[in-house]
């Protein structure tokens, strides 16, 4: 089965240094009102070096990657990160002697922030993903729709959980 794994929020914990950047930076403004606004919390979209890197690593995320890529699932990354930060994304991945499996990263290149659903169902449909696990609802909200076939598990913060959904997604899965 392929499988699109979102990388903020599902194996990037990446609200902590964030909302430290936006203290930061004096900004009064939420994650849901970025998520919602068209303007850009970073200068060029495009975050400082050190952002990505001090991101942790969310509990358990390398270990379950592992873990599908042993029971033969080809893995892919989809991030709504911006084209521009490609050399902080993989630096990310491959930190810390935490290696995780070797997979394509697909990038936001619309320079859109704010379209993330339609992006990451695109690269669902180009790329023939079978399963995508995201932790934003309206971006599965939009598979759903346009790709009914597709299986989708929203992330809740706890690999356990969110392996046990994939199972039970292979073990139904005609197309094996």
């Amino acid at each position: 089965m392929k499988i699109a794994i979102d990388i903020d929020g599902v194996l990037a914990d990446h609200l902590p240094i964030f909302n430290r950047h936006i203290r930061a930076s004096g900004l009064e403004i939420t994650i849901d009102e970025i998520l919602q606004s068209d303007s850009p919390v970073f200068d060029d979209g495009i975050p400082p070096t050190g952002f990505y890197f001090a991101m942790d690593e969310i509990e358990s995320a390398w270990a379950s990657m592992i873990l599908l890529k042993d029971n033969n699932h080809e893995i892919v990354y989809v991030t709504n990160r911006m084209i521009g930060t490609i050399g902080m994304v993989e630096t990310w991945l491959w930190l810390n002697n935490r290696l995780f499996p070797e997979g394509d990263v697909f990038f936001n290149d619309t320079g859109n922030f704010n379209s993330s659903p339609k992006f990451k169902t695109r690269i669902v449909q180009d790329q023939s993903i079978d399963l995508i696990v995201d932790d934003y609802q309206k971006n599965l909200e939009l598979i759903n729709k346009e790709c009914p076939e597709v299986k989708t598990v929203h992330f809740n913060g706890k690999w356990t959980e969110t392996l046990h959904e994939i199972s039970e997604a292979t073990v139904n899965d005609t197309r094996k």
